[in-house]
């Protein structure tokens, strides 16, 4: 039996490709797998509900309608919502299940994705002023807030490509 070849990360960090067979851009991907990683010790452990690029799901409200936006499972959910914030997913929250709308995930939007929705941005935005990213404009609960915090794509590349390895 052949090894499986490791994909190369790609200069352009929004060439489309997939992550837990959704579509994402690399940038996403990247930061998906540096979450995986410092979540659990190894890349490819996060079940991806949605990915981005995806039009025309109304729950979504348009957020995952451009880059930089996810849903992951709900598993973890605490840990999940604070390490993302940590790696640069400005917008990552919990969302219990709301029945007719969706069920419970994890809701991420990557900070600085140029391809990112007005919607997805609009959510960026709301968690800088400390609100949860809905509609109602209700506070964020989560337990961590850290500002500002942008993943580095460029730099993780060239670790990624170098090594094979993902760093945490």
């Amino acid at each position: 039996m052949l090894p499986r070849l490791r994909q190369r990360a790609p200069k352009d960090p929004y060439t489309r490709t997939l992550y837990g067979g959704k579509v994402v851009n690399w940038r996403t991907r990247g930061a998906l797998m540096k979450l995986s990683a410092t979540l659990y010790g190894k890349p490819y452990l996060l079940d991806v509900l949605q990915g981005s690029y995806n039009r025309g799901v109304s729950a979504s409200g348009g957020t995952h309608d451009g880059g930089g936006a996810v849903d992951l499972s709900a598993n973890d959910h605490n840990r999940k919502v604070c390490v993302g914030r940590e790696i640069g997913f400005a917008g990552m929250w919990y969302r219990p299940n709301l029945p007719g709308e969706w069920s419970e995930h994890c809701h991420g939007v990557l900070r600085g994705d140029e391809e990112m929705s007005p919607e997805a941005a609009a959510q960026v935005r709301a968690y800088d002023d400390g609100k949860n990213g809905l509609a109602n404009g209700a506070p964020d609960n989560a337990d961590c807030h850290p500002d500002n915090v942008s993943f580095n794509y460029q730099a993780w590349r060239k670790h990624y490509n170098r090594t094979g390895r993902v760093v945490r």
